[in-house]
This record gives C-alpha cells, sequence and structure tokens, in this order.
C-alpha cells in the first residue's frame, strides 16, 4: 500500500515486488522530447494490450490527456509513468452540460500506470478557477470532480 504525499487517497499497485524494485526518476527523455513528473501529458490508451476497461474510457486510438505522478524504471528499455487520467465532460456518464468550458477537462481519481511508449508529447494544461468561460486560444482547463 502506498499512501501519495500529495493524496489523501490510499492505493495499491500490483505487482508490487516490480514497481518497489524499480528505481525512481524525476524525468524521462524520448524521440527528443523531455517529461517531468507534475507535468501533462498526451497518452494512447492500452496500445493493443489486453486489459480490462475504466467504464470512462474512450477509444483506445484518441489519445487522452493525462498527469504524471511518479517515473520508475527497471532499465533503458522498460520505463513506466503513473499517471491520473483527465477526461473530457463527454466521455463521463453525465456527459457534456450547459456549465462545461468549451476546453474543460475533469481530473479523476482514475490511476494507472503507463509505459512511456504510450506518451505522445507534452500539453499545457491550467487549472480552472471558477465559470470563467476561456477563449479558443487558451490551453486547455480542468477542475477537479466532487
Amino acid at each position: 500500500m502506498y499512501q501519495s504525499p500529495t493524496m489523501t487517497t490510499v492505493f495499491s499497485i500490483q505487482p508490487e515486488s516490480i514497481w518497489d524494485s524499480s528505481k525512481k526518476y524525476h524525468n524521462f527523455t524520448m524521440n527528443g522530447g523531455h517529461y517531468s513528473v507534475h507535468q501533462y501529458a498526451m497518452f494512447l490508451r492500452h496500445q493493443g494490450r489486453p486489459k480490462e476497461r475504466h467504464p470512462f474510457d474512450t477509444d483506445d486510438k484518441i489519445p487522452s490527456i493525462a498527469r504524471i505522478l511518479e517515473i520508475r524504471a527497471k532499465d533503458r528499455q522498460n520505463v513506466y509513468a503513473r499517471i491520473y487520467w483527465l477526461y473530457r465532460p463527454e466521455d463521463l456518464s453525465g456527459g457534456r452540460q450547459i456549465h462545461h468550458g468549451n476546453r474543460e477537462l475533469i481530473a479523476t481519481n482514475h490511476m494507472e500506470i503507463v509505459d512511456v511508449l504510450r506518451c505522445l508529447g507534452l500539453v499545457e494544461v491550467t487549472h480552472l478557477a471558477g465559470d470563467i468561460e476561456s477563449p479558443k486560444t487558451a490551453p486547455l482547463q480542468f477542475h477537479l470532480a466532487s
């Protein structure tokens, strides 16, 4: 069992022994891009691996945005990131509502360990404070689901 220093949620990682034996890193470099803990990036969902789907999973071929929480690696070929997914309102069961902003994302507690090869690039995401409608040129915004 793990408890994140930035969250009050306790979570478990299976298989725990493999995760614990992997070395922690603050960043990784891939295809000329430099990725760090706490950045937001686009990831492919499952990359063809059989996996039980989360109820809100979107099409596997459509990239989704996630925040990188932790990076670990066994070696140069086996680098993984613990991430949490951000969803578009239309990806959730209630769908897009009139109060959602055009570029709004919703932070979730849907956490996953992913191979960094699924990472497609960084995205700019800012925290949405209040019910402010953003112009189309603004970065993607998010709010925490209550």
